[in-house]
């Protein structure tokens, strides 16, 4: 067997540059190939780039684009140059949501973030932007100081990756970097697909960029030998090899599964928020407005983090309508989600209730110190201010990815200080739920339904208004 790998990226839909790079891998006598993320987006094959994938057992992580079609969003997450990129780019979007089928979107959204492999003694780690976030955009010429801080938080020897579409090599910080370039949408001046061929060597690890050409114009192979168009990854053949993968850990996280993080997420939320304000009553004020608000922004900081690679971590289900509103999400998983968040709210509720048996506090209920009226305002602008920042570091390119926790925590803690006082500070439905149910509270209880899914629609379309054009970072 060859301890050779092969890492393709960025395939973009480009059936024919697809087989010709396969063709040269199998000529190469190259038995592992991966692939790193973006099988879809400008090119007219998804639905046979997807299924030749699955059906070669390639293990596959998603690129930004993929990421998007498998959830319906019309926005990629790309970033461009000009007006003119950008409408070109909606076009691209568009025409892919339509021609790609609900199978292939089904396989790209399994697909996960990132992969771990060996190529000797050596351990690399394959992701499609950066180890940060999927669209971010790691070119040679960026400042050493990005890949020096980037190589101080990576535990592999190689840093695989693509999505710029030019390829190079480099090592920074014992780190060695190396960008695949692209099979189907070359960037660098050389219209030939480009591959990496990684291959153990002493002490590290040697790696040559592969061209390949191909033919654009003529039928694929594929396509003369079948007589007929693919539709997807699926039964047969295809669906064993993708029940293989899912055995090894190859695929992503299905609906349960982040349904599951969503629930947890939203229990960690109402235990430890509400709990602190439950500890705040029976103990005379020993945490303080300060504290409880802290409180809820650090849990929500922590649970950004630690599921927010497993289900988007929306943990409230204004969140995930306006998710929905705005196409950043798709529909027919909200009901799962929403009732993942309000199971866990109702969870964490029972847990206080069993600890504080005379419920202090009501258990954390949501109860306005001013009218209805004035309560909906106060709910809805809190929300609104909330789902803005969600917005711009969860679905804009431009924002750093790694202070995406760091700035939704921030926000919501920010919120109790001013807003807790008057409302409660809920922004969240589901929080708001679970200690009314449990302890019996309803008061003005609509109030913390109908304004959060108002507010967050709102924010979520304000930020969408004031976005602008992103422009990428050359």
């Amino acid at each position: 067997m060859s301890d050779r790998v092969a890492v393709i990226t960025d395939i973009h839909a480009n059936l024919p540059a697809l087989e010709a790079a396969l063709a040269r891998i199998d000529e190469l006598g190259i038995e592992r190939v991966y692939c790193g993320g973006d099988l879809v987006g400008y090119g007219p094959h998804p639905d046979e780039v997807c299924a030749l994938l699955a059906e070669r057992g390639i293990p596959t992580i998603h690129g930004n684009y993929d990421h998007a079609i498998g959830r319906d969003h019309e926005d990629c997450g790309c970033a461009y140059v000009t007006p003119h990129d950008r409408e070109l780019g909606q076009r691209s979007v568009a025409w892919t949501l339509e021609h790609t089928s609900r199978r292939s979107k089904d396989y790209l959204r399994e697909l996960p973030f990132d992969l771990r492999f060996d190529v000797g003694a050596r351990a690399v780690h394959l992701v499609h932007g950066s180890p940060r976030k999927v669209n971010e955009y790691l070119f040679e010429d960026k400042p050493a100081r990005l890949y020096e801080r980037l190589a101080r938080a990576e535990s592999a020897d190689v840093l695989v990756f693509g999505h710029t579409h030019k390829p190079w090599v480099r090592e920074h910080g014992g780190v060695l970097f190396v960008n695949c370039g692209s099979v189907g949408k070359p960037k660098d001046g050389d219209p030939r697909g480009a591959f990496a061929i990684l291959r153990p060597a002493e002490g590290t690890v040697d790696v040559t960029i592969e061209r390949v050409p191909y033919d654009a114009e003529g039928p694929s192979r594929s396509g003369r030998r079948r007589g007929r168009r693919r539709r997807g990854p699926g039964g047969g053949a295809a669906g064993r090899v993708r029940r293989q993968a899912a055995a090894r850990g190859v695929t992503g996280v299905d609906l349960w599964r982040r349904a599951a993080a969503e629930g947890f997420a939203t229990f960690a939320l109402v235990f430890a928020g509400c709990g602190a304000i439950v500890a705040d009553a029976r103990y005379e004020g020993a945490l303080g407005a300060v504290g409880v608000s802290l409180v809820f922004g650090l849990v929500i900081m922590v649970m950004v983090y630690a599921t927010g690679h497993l289900s988007g971590a929306h943990i409230n289900p204004a969140v995930t309508v306006a998710f929905v509103v705005t196409r950043h999400f798709p529909a027919r998983d909200a009901v799962a989600y929403v009732a993942a968040q309000l199971a866990g709210a109702v969870a964490g509720a029972l847990l206080l209730r069993a600890v504080w048996t005379d419920e202090p506090a009501a258990l954390g209920a949501t109860v306005p110190s001013v009218g209805a009226g004035s309560a909906f305002v106060y709910e809805l602008v809190l929300t609104a201010f909330l789902m803005f920042v969600i917005m711009a570091v969860a679905t804009d390119t431009r924002a750093v990815g790694a202070a995406a926790a760091i700035a939704i925590g921030g926000t919501v803690g920010l919120d109790a200080l001013f807003g807790g006082p008057v409302t409660g500070a809920s922004m969240n439905p589901a929080r708001s739920f679970g200690p009314a149910l449990v302890a019996g509270e309803w008061s003005d209880f609509w109030v913390y339904v109908a304004a959060p899914v108002a507010g967050a629609v709102a924010g979520a379309l304000a930020y969408q208004l004031v976005r602008g054009e992103p422009v990428a970072e050359q």
